[in-house]
């Protein structure tokens, strides 16, 4: 499945970041145990590794760029799970169960027949979120607790 690829991805890039940062930290050690003197070996030794201290700090902001790219194409991939498909809830404190499908154009939206656009606070509760899960959503009444019953489509 795609979702359990991406998830591999951004685990292996966050365990790069941080072999990269730990390799920049080792860097920054060595060269601050070896200043810059004139005509001393240890200048090309500093210089070898400043040479490499650029380079990881070059590979870290690659990294970073790429799970940055990662989590962005997760939730693009979240968020289109569960659009145009029927997500049938339960109102925990009013015991009602009600159902809505998260529709992508505003001039789709109809709240009063449960079609809520992703930008509201209701979908962008539900997107993403598994069956038996709880949510809490703010809404101008106040807060309401759902739990996912199902999903459809």
């Amino acid at each position: 499945m795609k979702n359990d690829f991406l998830k591999e991805r951004i685990e292996e890039v966050q365990k790069l970041i941080e072999l990269e940062s730990e390799r920049k930290r080792r860097l920054n050690q060595e060269l601050s145990f070896c200043p810059p003197v004139r005509g001393d070996s240890c200048n090309t030794e500093r210089r070898l590794t400043s040479q490499a201290l650029n380079e990881a700090k070059v590979e870290i902001r690659n990294l970073q760029y790429q799970l940055r790219e990662l989590k962005e194409e997760e939730k693009r991939e979240r968020e289109q799970g569960h659009l145009n498909r029927s997500i049938k809830v339960m109102d925990l404190d009013e015991k009602v169960e009600e159902r809505y499908r998260v529709v992508t154009s505003e001039c789709l939206s109809n709240p009063e027949i449960g079609l809520i656009t992703r930008n509201t606070p209701l979908a962008k509760a539900l997107i993403g979120r598994e069956v038996g899960e709880e949510v809490r959503v703010k809404v101008p009444g106040g807060e309401r607790r759902l739990k996912i019953l199902n999903i459809e489509g």
